[in-house]
């Protein structure tokens, strides 16, 4: 009898250059917001690429604090939401997808790798609270992978987000967390906020249904 392992969703890379040349050639990109920055790894190739002089760092998990500074990213390790005061938060074994909300019963049939989870008690912010006295100018893009919570961050964010010149942001089409805003909601947001949809930069389709679940897009002012 032959047993054959369960696929996983496929995913890809989105982070070749060519594939944000257009955003190069646009802008002139000053300040990068990095919302759920994690390791860095992303956040620095932005940095890279687009010769971006500043990033600030939104990751409340403490474990990367150290790296992301000596990194030279300014870091604020907070959540980020549309209160102030403190949330439970859920880690994950693989910690980028890492949440406020629970993950669905969807999410861990796809992913089952993500079943070992520990729950912790962070500080969670409004992103405009927080840079109310920080002058970071208008020549701004925002990064944002919150894991089923950027509704939150943008309604905590209007003003900021209505200043950025561009957004890349993950939004899903079914609920991989519960309770999260799907993609029509979350767009409606940004449009709100004087974005218009310009791009989808890679889609995580499930393995066996090809049904997609999540995608990186990106939105310009």
């Amino acid at each position: 009898m032959i047993t054959r392992a369960v696929p996983k969703p496929r995913t890809q890379s989105f982070e070749g250059s060519l594939e944000f040349k257009w955003l190069n050639i646009d802008y002139d990109f000053q300040t990068l917001i990095d919302i759920g920055c994690n390791n860095g790894e992303f956040g620095s190739f932005l940095r890279g690429y687009l010769d971006i002089a500043h990033v600030l760092a939104f990751e409340p998990l403490e474990r990367h604090g150290a790296h992301l500074e000596s990194m030279g990213f300014d870091l604020f390790p907070v959540a980020l939401g549309d209160r102030n005061g403190s949330t439970s938060f859920t880690v994950n074994k693989h910690d980028a997808s890492s949440s406020i909300l629970p993950m669905s019963d969807l999410m861990r049939s796809q992913f089952p790798e993500l079943q070992e989870t520990t729950p912790i008690e962070v500080e969670i912010r409004k992103l405009d609270d927080v840079l109310r006295d920080r002058d970071i100018g208008d020549d701004v893009l925002i990064k944002i992978d919150a894991q089923g919570v950027e509704d939150a961050i943008i309604r905590g964010g209007y003003e900021t987000f209505s200043r950025a010149k561009a957004v890349i942001i993950e939004m899903s089409f079914v609920p991989m967390y519960e309770d999260q805003a799907l993609f029509n909601e979350v767009h409606s947001l940004l449009a709100d906020c004087g974005h218009k949809f310009s791009g989808i930069k890679n889609q995580i389709c499930s393995v066996r249904e090809r049904r997609p679940l999540f995608a990186h897009c990106v939105y310009q002012r």
